[in-house]
């Protein structure tokens, strides 16, 4: 006769093994991220992973490999640092870099500049093609955002999720932060099929 009683440590080993499991799943990704760029308002963020991701959305993802040598020289992020972007332009969608212009879908998302504030200069590409399956680009409304402008578009399979503002730092400078605005900046329109 078998006794319930000698399965006990047996059983608690299990479940404990299986909840750290399960943290570690779960947790495996940071779910909040401090931003403290200034292309959006510095504060917290809460990452909700997602299966894919609309124009307009903000999403956290790692610095791209081949700027990450330059983010982290200049002091922008930590060497393991996330950015945090609005989704401009998904599969199908045409992009163009070139000529010191963004545009998606014909659309302007502003100036490429050739130096950061500190004189020294930025990354620049030649982009002229549709997004192939997979592939995002990030861009943010404006002139002073390090994005795709610089780096070029992302695999969707890196963005670590959507990232949500929950505690916001603002500046006597900073613009207050309206999610609503961001989506409508960037969804498609059906008149003219453009992504801004």
């Amino acid at each position: 006769m078998v006794h319930v009683r000698s399965f006990r440590p047996l059983l608690f080993a299990c479940l404990l093994v299986g909840s750290i499991a399960a943290f570690c799943s779960i947790f495996a990704q940071p779910m909040i991220i401090y931003n403290a760029t200034d292309s959006l308002p510095h504060g917290f963020y809460w990452v909700i992973k997602q299966q894919t991701y609309e124009r307009g959305q903000l999403v956290a993802f790692p610095v791209p490999r081949q700027v990450k040598k330059l983010v982290t020289e200049r002091g922008w992020l930590r060497l393991n640092g996330y950015l945090i972007k609005p989704v401009a332009a998904k599969t199908g969608d045409h992009m163009w870099i070139k000529c010191g212009q963004a545009f998606v879908n014909g659309m302007p998302f502003g100036a490429i500049k050739k130096k950061d504030r500190q004189g020294l200069p930025l990354p620049s590409i030649v982009f002229y093609d549709t997004l192939s399956a997979g592939k995002i680009a990030v861009l943010q409304c404006g002139d002073d955002s390090f994005d795709s402008r610089y780096f070029g578009s992302i695999d969707e399979k890196d963005i670590i999720g959507r990232a949500v503002p929950i505690w916001l730092v603002y500046t006597e400078n900073s613009k207050p932060l309206r999610m609503v605005n961001i989506q409508e900046s960037y969804v498609q329109k059906k008149d003219n099929g453009s992504a801004r």
